[in-house]
């Protein structure tokens, strides 16, 4: 039988509510499951707007306003860890200076990555 992953999604700041947790999607292969997530992080974190502050900063405000993606059940093996990966993207924006100057690059980017029309 094939394991069913289900994606739940909660604003961070309800993520340890219960009645928050929304279950949003449901794969039966975890690498699809885990590209989801990454879409849905990807764009909770480019709908904060641009600011110009520090990295620590903006990861803060997308601890408080940002969304969340997980999976369950995780494997045992690399699971999918939703905080590293909004870190890194964080990172991954700061480091790029076009993003910061034209606030519609992060947009084109996703639409690249996730191959959208």
């Amino acid at each position: 039988m094939a394991v069913k992953y289900l994606v739940f999604r909660a604003d961070n700041s309800h993520v340890m509510t219960e009645e928050k947790k929304i279950v949003y999607a449901e794969f039966y292969d975890y690498r699809t499951a885990v590209d989801f997530c990454k879409k849905v992080i990807t764009e909770s974190i480019c709908s904060l707007g641009i600011y110009d502050d520090s990295q620590d900063a903006f990861f803060s405000r997308y601890m408080m306003f940002g969304e969340s993606a997980w999976i369950t059940p995780e494997p045992q093996e690399n699971p999918f860890r939703p905080i590293d990966f909004a870190r890194e993207k964080i990172l991954e924006l700061y480091r790029d200076k076009e993003f910061w100057i034209e606030g519609f690059i992060c947009w084109q980017k996703i639409f690249v990555e996730l191959k959208m029309p």
